[in-house]
């Protein structure tokens, strides 16, 4: 086979580097590109997750407190509470003061359903943060899932107990004259396996007294 053969029957070495030159920068962007593309969609299926937790609190929050009665709302008593007289045992039940951050409190809410005459037919809602049980209130991350204390904020009414939130590593209730500020912060899994973390503060009037 003659040298002009050679050539017409493949590429040389010379073509086939003046080739991987050229193409191996195109490789590279459309590579860093797809790679861009997957992270942003990773991170906008993240903020959704973040964003339809946030609604889903919001909601159930909104049911329980809008509808609900101010003079029934209880925490369960502290020594700070016994100490004040507004309680005789750690644990009861006793009425909640303003500017006092509690991670449990129970309150009365209409329903809206028909009663009997002059009788608002009320329901009692307990909402109360609870703990993982393989967690400790000591501010580390006691089962290596990367958060810190966590637990669930439980709903409980009419005898029936559901989760508004999980992941939560912070839960609280302060009363505020006829309005109560629910604070929370939870995390949920970022792009990478990073957790992001958002903190949602969120103030309800209750319209009954």
């Amino acid at each position: 086979m003659t040298a002009a053969q050679n050539r017409s029957a493949g590429m040389t070495l010379v073509e086939v580097t003046v080739v991987l030159a050229i193409m191996l920068p195109i490789l590279l962007v459309i590579t860093s590109a797809t790679k861009a593309v997957m992270g942003s969609f990773k991170a906008t299926e993240s903020s959704s997750g973040e964003m339809e937790t946030a609604q889903r609190c919001v909601a159930d929050l909104d049911t329980v407190f809008r509808a609900g009665r101010r003079r029934t709302v209880e925490v369960k008593a502290t020594q700070a509470d016994v100490t004040a007289l507004r309680a005789t045992a750690i644990g009861e039940w006793c009425s909640m003061v303003t500017a006092d951050p509690r991670t449990c409190l129970r309150l009365e809410s209409t329903t809206g359903e028909d009663g009997p005459e002059l009788i608002v037919p009320v329901r009692m809602n307990e909402l109360a943060f609870v703990r993982d049980a393989a967690e400790l209130a000591d501010g580390l991350d006691n089962d290596g899932d990367g958060l810190f204390d966590e637990g669930s904020l439980k709903w409980t009414r009419g005898g029936f107990t559901s989760d508004i939130a999980r992941d939560l590593e912070i839960c609280t209730f302060q009363l505020d004259r006829d309005s109560v500020r629910v604070t929370l912060q939870f995390a949920v899994a970022g792009h990478g396996g990073t957790l992001r973390r958002t903190k949602l503060q969120h103030t309800v009037r209750l319209n009954n007294p």
